[in-house]
């Protein structure tokens, strides 16, 4: 046991153990009162070990292999063993350490923030990481990479007091970074200035969110959000050598814009003067290839935004549904912010119907992909669905026309819209400009035989009742009433109508139906 052995025998003993498990991981066959020695022994010499240069590299490397497992990284979290390691990885006095002994011990703390609380709550020294972050002279070292790591553990997991943040100005470190990166390197991204700027925009992204603010208000402040929109705007333009790494990075500046108010938009959309392009004409609009301008609005970021959307459709997992959903409420944000805008994004992902042979959710088209989510299992298909209700300028009848009755009913029920629709699919109940209600030909040639429940042409079918008696008519008749009885006993379907406020309530007499069916004659008001 190193705790009693001469420091150089504990230093062999330290090198072995090293050697023979840099890749275990798991320590579940470990007793707890074997993982409990190996802490306090640790924690007993851990101060002279990595106070020996020849010692302390192994000694980190100890104990990040040990801090991979969380009892044995809360044992290590003492008061006087944290003290000495933050020292050591670069946030305090500075000691015999070099370049790659602070390296590891910063892989340390990574490793016990993300697992011990009480290092979390005991690491107060938040400007000595912002100076840290500033201060890094070469990126290519790895050094500024668990900063950033370190940054995002903390800012993600201790949430209970984020002045802390404030004070140190860690925040202001992440933009000078952001910076310094897009300022050095001219033309798309290499693979390592995507690296860090990605644990970059992450941890900013964490750190801002930490800023509470009530409902529709600034959390930021003007000095905050006008740094981050003209940032955000230089990185969602710029490119990225290996085009596999460019939806991540986009991801990560879209999800910052997030959390920007949207008062800060026309930072994001400003006229660039020293773009040599001339401003275009609405009609012009629909052709994403030539645009750029738009109503005196740089575009470039709504194009680049929709492609990412695209290629975040194309992969969709359970798991890239959590990347979907700020892209929406971006997309969603930012046409209800702007008319012009908003009928541009309008035009490129709702253009005018010309293929109503297949129904709205299938294809490959933008408008497919995103009418597709609007069904999804996860908690993306509302967002999905205000992100198209918003296009159509909350017009219910334009919402069904493009998605199908039948993709937009839940979004129907659950704001009261049921009703309106019902009503008079023919009453256009909110007024908009005459550029978005044109028609193509192909749409009005097919348009009577389009079935609104499927959104797509649907061909006349011989009825299966034609060939059949009277008598097999009432028998098949009588057969669904008695399934449809039995399932309505189990609670299988529960009868239903359209209430006053446009939602679906389950009846309790049968005389409901009759003045549901009263109110639908009723003309809105």
């Amino acid at each position: 046991m190193i705790s009693t052995l001469p420091l150089a025998k504990a230093g062999v003993v330290i090198h072995e153990f090293v050697e023979n498990s840099l890749e275990k991981f798991d320590f579940s066959t470990e007793t707890y009162l074997a993982k409990a020695a190996v802490s306090l022994a640790v924690v007993r010499r851990f101060s002279e070990l990595v106070s020996d240069p020849s010692l302390a590299f192994s000694t980190l490397q100890l104990v990040r292999i040990l801090s991979r497992d969380s009892y044995i990284a809360c044992g290590l979290s003492k008061e006087n063993f944290l003290d000495t390691l933050f020292s050591v990885a670069g946030f305090g006095p500075r000691t015999v350490a070099n370049g790659q002994t602070t390296l590891e011990a910063k892989k340390c703390c990574c490793n016990l923030f993300f697992l011990s609380s009480r290092a979390r709550r005991e690491f107060k020294r938040y400007s000595e990481l912002a100076e840290s972050i500033r201060s890094a002279e070469d990126i290519q070292c790895d050094e500024v990479i668990f900063d950033l790591k370190i940054v995002f553990l903390l800012s993600g997991l201790s949430r209970d007091d984020p002045q802390f943040f404030d004070d140190c100005l860690i925040h202001s470190a992440l933009f000078s970074l952001l910076e310094r990166l897009v300022g050095e390197c001219v033309g798309p991204f290499t693979n390592r200035y995507v690296l860090v700027s990605n644990e970059c925009l992450k941890a900013l992204f964490n750190v801002l969110s930490l800023r509470n603010a009530a409902p529709g208000k600034d959390a930021l402040g003007s000095e905050i959000s006008h740094e981050l929109a003209s940032l955000m705007k230089a990185y969602i333009a710029r490119r990225t050598v290996d085009e596999e790494k460019e939806i991540e990075f986009h991801t990560n500046a879209i999800n910052l814009l997030t959390l920007l108010h949207p008062s800060y938009y026309g930072l994001l959309f400003k006229k660039d003067l020293t773009v040599g392009s001339s401003e275009l004409s609405e009609e012009d609009a629909t052709d994403s290839s030539s645009c750029v301008l738009l109503d005196n609005l740089d575009l470039t970021p709504i194009e680049v935004i929709l492609q990412v959307l695209s290629s975040q459709c194309d992969t969709t997992t359970a798991r890239n549904h959590e990347f979907i959903r700020p892209t929406l409420v971006l997309l969603t944000s930012i046409a209800s912010w702007n008319s012009s805008i908003r009928r541009y994004i309008r035009h490129q992902v709702l253009p005018p119907l010309r293929d109503v042979l297949q129904r709205p959710e299938v294809g490959h088209s933008l408008r497919n992909k995103v009418v597709r989510l609007m069904t999804s299992v996860s908690d993306v298909n509302a967002v999905a669905a205000e992100f198209l209700f918003v296009l159509c300028n909350f017009n219910v009848n334009r919402l069904i026309k493009y998605t199908g009755f039948g993709n937009a009913a839940g979004l129907l029920s659950s704001n009261g819209l049921l009703c309106k629709y019902a009503v008079d699919q023919k009453t256009e109940a909110h007024v908009e400009e005459t550029d978005e209600d044109s028609d193509t030909e192909e749409y009005l040639a097919m348009r009577d035989k389009i079935n609104p429940v499927l959104g797509c042409y649907e061909p006349d079918r011989p009825s299966s009742t034609d060939d059949m008696s009277e008598e097999q008519k009432e028998f098949e008749a009588m057969q669904l009433v008695n399934k449809i009885d039995e399932m309505m006993k189990h609670g299988v379907v529960v009868p239903g109508h359209i209430d006053k406020d446009g939602k679906v309530r389950p009846i309790e007499h049968v005389l409901q139906l009759q003045e549901s069916n009263i109110n639908m004659k009723k003309k809105p008001d």
